[in-house]
């Protein structure tokens, strides 16, 4: 579930992307202190400690 913020942030990349004004869209989606893993690209540790 997103947050309102989250929810405005995807409507910006939406409304971005309906207008061809850019093609590429980076959006946070959790935490980059998060636990959070991704099993589907085969990375062992979490986000955190992955990234450095």
């Amino acid at each position: 579930m997103c947050s309102a913020l989250g929810m405005r942030k995807l409507c910006i990349a939406k409304f971005a992307f309906q207008t061809d004004k850019t093609r590429i869209a980076t959006l946070l989606l959790c935490r980059d202190g998060s636990g959070l893993v991704y099993p589907f690209l085969n990375a062992r540790g979490s986000h955190h400690s992955s990234s450095h």
